[in-house]
């Protein structure tokens, strides 16, 4: 059995971020044992209700538990689809407006 589980999050972005994600942890009685922008490892195996209370705890503070490489492709393709739907001009190699 493992006893540490690696957790990645979407959102961290600076310092400010892995203190708030320390915190909600710490809240939730979760050992972090290491932290880092975009993950975080905590003492112990995670049942899905930690899990859960883990993803509740994050959203509230709008960051996202990435659960798998489908995730991370889904977030990527919406991030890619977004300047066309937002009126953000693309532009090709050369730099020119498609």
């Amino acid at each position: 059995m493992t006893n540490k589980t690696t957790l990645r999050i979407l959102g961290m972005a600076c310092a400010r971020c892995i203190d708030v994600v320390q915190t909600e942890l710490s809240q939730l009685e979760m050992e972090v044992l290491d932290i880092h922008l975009g993950s975080v490892t905590v003492r112990g195996p995670l049942q899905p209700d930690d899990m859960t209370r883990i993803g509740s705890a994050l959203t509230r503070q709008e960051f996202s538990l990435i659960e798998g490489q489908q995730a991370v492709h889904q977030r990527a393709k919406a991030f890619v689809d977004t300047p066309a739907k937002t009126g953000i001009a693309r532009r090709n190699d050369r730099g020119h407006q498609k």
